[in-house]
C-alpha cells in the first residue's frame, strides 16, 4: 500500500508494510484483471487511516476465507 505523498518524510519508506490479498479480490472481479485492480485501487485510495483499515479488513477477510472448509459440488 502507497502512503500519499503529503505524509512522505524525507528517509521513511513509502509504503505500509501491509499488503492487500489479492484471492479474496479475485472472488469479485469476475476473471477480470483491470477489475481486480481497480478493486484495489479503490480501497488503497483515500486518507491513510482509512486506506489501512480496508486493507486489514481484505485481510481479515483472507484469513476467514482460509479457513473455511473446501465447498464440494453437489
Amino acid at each position: 500500500m502507497r502512503i500519499p505523498p503529503a505524509h512522505h518524510a524525507g528517509s521513511e519508506p513509502k509504503t505500509y508494510p501491509l499488503s492487500i490479498p489479492q484471492a479474496p479480490l479475485a472472488l469479485l472481479d469476475g476473471g477480470d484483471p483491470a477489475r481486480r485492480s481497480t478493486l484495489a485501487e479503490c480501497l488503497a485510495d483515500g486518507p491513510p487511516h482509512h486506506a489501512l483499515a480496508n486493507a486489514m479488513m481484505v485481510n481479515l477477510l483472507h484469513t476467514i476465507l482460509q479457513r473455511l472448509p473446501a465447498r464440494t459440488a453437489p
